[in-house]
């Protein structure tokens, strides 16, 4: 019994394990004993302690990271994707539209979602990096001995090395997509000078182009912008931030804008400056009339001189002068001369022809003696400035005639409006600059004086305006836009105006319900239902003045919509193109016929939805398709193809580059390209021909360069030469 209890005791000392025996290196006080009480009969026998860890399965642990970084993979499988496809939306004017949809920087848009692509691509491209180490240095541990082994360990280090090249060739071709369409935003990125026309070069005289600094890069959050002024190149200037200005000769002009901004925190004031390349290279017929004397006592003989009338492009073969303004010729001639025999105010016109029909039209008013009758020019309520947009009234009240009664008053504000009549007329000036307000009277003897009157027009200060630009454009007539469903429009408050140039805050409330949907300068509203939806703008200024805007859009159901694409649209003559209106659709019925108008003469075509047509003449050609749906409705979408002249290039082949004297050498230029008119040969040995396809015959020995040269109807000229080379007669 005694023994009995000494083994109980000593059993109630033993520490189980389930792992033999414990490692030495562990404490002893991390081996926690269990109670007898607590185990169980098979767990004491077996020697299992239950509060021991299973061992962690290797292959277990191996399937849950293979399981993360598939789970990781396609993570980012699905982040690349989604970011290749905002930075492909890409709009025709250059911006992405989800950037403008989020009010972000179309660029800056662009860049963050290629360096999240960058990024993915890398960290891919490091994991399989350290997978194809892993592979190599695993075959490396197997002895060269056992070749099985290594063949067994060379198939997974194969598979992950491919997969690393497939992931790296993925990497490039996604940057191509991503710089080229990072080029297409950069490509329309709005200079700080806008014109209109967008063309500033080859234009023809006399030409008014608009310029517009409002894209100029200044942050108004942090300058405020105090003057614009401008050098057009021709002595002439202006001071807004649009313009318009008339050049009438041609010439070479660089036009250069200075703003004058101020730093709102410090006050500093700096100056940028900003230019742009006008060139005209044409004029247009214009008539000049100069005379020795514009008034005087009557009899009144006036000298005309139209000498100084200017035809560019040829000569003037024709003078006709109308000196009493009623549409009859009087004289002709390059001179003439006539007398006024009566007072009067006389409107004299010379009118020229050129010597290719082209005609030109300019008057000159001639005031022959003292008039008895003076035209006086009063505003009501004598403002002492002039605003855009707003309607003043003119009188002529105070004009009078010392010997009758003004019956008939005439008004001219010089701004491009129709005459007005009447003693009392209202006017409104709708743009900004310096016009000259003539008022011509006439009474019962029929006796005309004449006043006239300087008028500054401005913005008035400090109060913007709203202005709504939209793509597509509202048309002439129309009350709202109208397009079919899904209607995307983009909506532009960059024409907006404030004389401080301040305006801070742009809101957008598109279908009317008093709620702004969208915020910015530029957005993109996609419409998704059909109705008339009223769109608000509201602009408001650093002083908190606010203006408003609106605009209408009518969504109407989805129809038929052509789509047509081109494989090229420029090209020398003759000039194959492939057109292609396979993208066009009909989402509630069906396309049964396309019908194709070239633009070059030839007969419209019904065919299939591609089709291939030959350019053969130079010129410019607008290929057209209609799409016909099953229910008689049509779209028709074009593109414009352009065909160049065939370059003139001289080339030409021999018979012989080298031989013995005499050597008899046939000259063949047909591998000369373009329309030549002449030809013209130097053999080098002070002999030459105009012959089309000459032979010559070299006499002496030695090395002679021939040149030809050819030339078309426009006297343009190309060369080219070769050696012919004459070896000593043997």
């Amino acid at each position: 019994m005694e023994n009995n209890n000494e083994n109980t005791e000593n059993t109630n000392d033993v520490k189980v394990n389930s792992y033999a025996n414990a490692p030495e290196n562990v404490p002893a006080q991390n081996q926690e004993k269990v109670e007898p009480e607590k185990q169980t009969i098979g767990q004491v026998k077996n020697h299992v302690d239950p509060t021991a860890k299973p061992p962690v399965d290797p292959e277990a642990k191996r399937k849950a990271i293979k399981k993360v970084l598939m789970i990781a993979g396609l993570v980012g499988l699905g982040i690349i994707a989604l970011c290749l496809f905002l930075v492909g939306k890409v709009d025709v004017d250059g911006n992405n539209t989800i950037a403008l949809t989020l009010n972000l920087n179309s660029l800056s848009f662009t860049n963050t979602l290629s360096t999240i692509v960058h990024i993915i691509f890398m960290m891919f491209a490091l994991v399989m990096v350290v997978f194809v180490l892993r592979s190599f240095m695993a075959m490396n541990r197997i002895p060269k001995e056992d070749v099985v082994g290594r063949k067994v360990a060379l198939k997974p280090l194969i598979v992950r090395g491919v997969s690393l090249f497939l992931v790296m060739l993925v990497w490039v071709i996604a940057l191509i997509y991503i710089e080229m369409n990072v080029s297409l935003v950069t490509k329309y990125l709005k200079t700080p000078i806008v014109t209109t026309p967008a063309q500033t070069l080859n234009l023809t005289a006399p030409v008014e182009i608009k310029f517009d600094a409002s894209h100029a890069p200044i942050d108004r959050n942090i300058f405020q912008v105090i003057s614009y002024d401008w050098d057009f190149g021709d002595s002439k200037a202006g001071t807004s931030q649009v313009v318009t200005h008339t050049y009438v000769k041609k010439g070479r002009f660089d036009v250069l804008l200075a703003i004058t901004k101020r730093n709102k925190t410090t006050s500093e004031e700096s100056k940028d400056t900003y230019t742009i390349t006008v060139v005209i290279d044409k004029q247009a017929l214009s008539a000049v009339i100069k005379t020795d004397k514009d008034n005087g006592p009557i009899p009144l003989e006036v000298s005309f001189d139209g000498s100084e009338s200017v035809n560019p492009d040829g000569t003037i073969s024709k003078y006709e002068w109308d000196f009493d303004g009623d549409g009859k010729i009087d004289a002709t001639g390059l001179t003439a001369k006539h007398t006024f025999e009566k007072a009067g105010l006389y409107k004299t016109a010379l009118k020229i022809t050129s010597s290719t029909g082209g005609i030109a039209v300019v008057n000159k008013e001639i005031m022959a003696g003292s008039s008895d009758v003076e035209g006086v020019i009063s505003v009501l309520g004598d403002p002492t400035e002039f605003l855009k947009d707003t309607s003043y009234i003119f009188k002529a009240d105070k004009s009078a005639s010392k010997s009758s009664t003004i019956e008939k008053y005439e008004w001219d504000f010089g701004d491009g409006t129709k005459t007005e009549t009447g003693k009392t007329v209202s006017h409104t000036f709708k743009k900004e600059g310096t016009f000259e307000v003539a008022l011509t009277v006439t009474d019962k003897a029929g006796s005309i004086g004449e006043g006239k009157k300087i008028i500054n027009i401005g913005t008035p200060k400090g109060t913007p305006k709203a202005v709504i630009s939209t793509d597509p454009k509202l048309k002439e007539g129309d009350l709202a836009i109208s397009g079919k469903l899904p209607f995307a429009v983009v909506f532009d408050a960059g024409n907006s105006v404030d004389s401080d140039q301040n305006i801070v805050d742009y809101k957008w409330d598109f279908n009317g319900d008093g709620k702004y949907e969208g915020f910015g300068k530029n957005i993109v509203h996609t419409f998704t239902d059909e109705g008339t939806f009223t769109v608000t703008l509201e602009v408001e200024d650093a002083d908190n003045n606010t203006s408003t805007a609106t605009v209408a859009v009518r969504v109407l159901a989805q129809g038929i919509k052509a789509d047509l694409k081109a494989d090229k649209v420029e090209g020398t003559a003759p000039l194959i193109v492939s057109l292609d209106a396979s993208g066009s659709t009909y989402q509630t019925g069906k396309i049964t016929s396309y019908k194709w108008e070239f633009g070059d003469g030839t007969a419209p075509k019904l065919s299939t939805a591609s089709i291939t047509h030959k350019y053969a003449s130079i010129g410019t050609y607008t290929a057209k398709v209609t799409v016909v749906g099953a229910d008689n409705s049509s779209d028709t979408a074009e593109v414009t193809i352009t065909v160049r002249e065939t370059p003139l290039a001289a080339c030409f082949i021999t018979n012989f580059k080298e031989g013995q004297a005499p050597l008899n050498v046939t000259f063949d230029p047909a591998c000369s390209t373009g329309t030549a008119a002449s030809y013209y040969w130097d053999f080098g040995d002070g002999a030459s021909s105009t012959d089309v396809k000459p032979s010559h015959n070299f006499e002496k020995e030695g090395t002679y360069k021939v040149q030809l040269q050819i030339t078309d109807v426009d006297n343009t000229v190309s060369s080219f030469d070769t050696e012919i080379k004459v070896l000593p007669k043997k």
